[in-house]
């Protein structure tokens, strides 16, 4: 059991009604790694999926999960959903291989919307 499923956002009021969002099918605790973000390494480009890695060496470079992610690209910007983020993109290195984990940094509750920040402002 992974913890979270991919629903369809139903309600007309949700910022990305009619797309898809991660939502809690157990209790998450603060520090919990969710999941491995997945995709395919690459320099940082303008896509839906981008996560870029936060580590010395590897600024500019990131993983795109637009065609080989997994259920964590479907973590929704917080904004206008939740108050504030209920979980962080971490970037890592692994046996010498940069890596992004979504670490969990608010309790997750059964059926919340996983939501993270996606740090637009910084692009700004």
């Amino acid at each position: 059991m992974k913890g979270y499923i991919v629903k369809d956002i139903t309600d007309i009021s949700h910022p990305v009604y009619g797309q898809k969002g991660l939502f809690a099918t157990k209790k998450w605790n603060i520090f919990d790694i969710i999941e491995e973000y997945n995709g395919d390494y690459c320099k940082f480009r303008n896509s839906d999926y981008m996560a870029g890695f936060n580590l010395e060496g590897y600024l500019g470079y990131g993983i795109d999960a637009t065609e080989n992610g997994n259920e964590t690209r479907y973590i929704n910007h917080y904004e206008n959903i939740k108050q504030k983020p209920n979980c962080k993109f971490v970037s890592a290195l692994m046996d010498s291989r940069p890596k992004i984990f979504m670490v969990v940094i608010d309790d997750i509750n059964i059926d919340d919307e996983i939501v993270s920040d996606y740090c637009y402002n910084n692009f700004l």
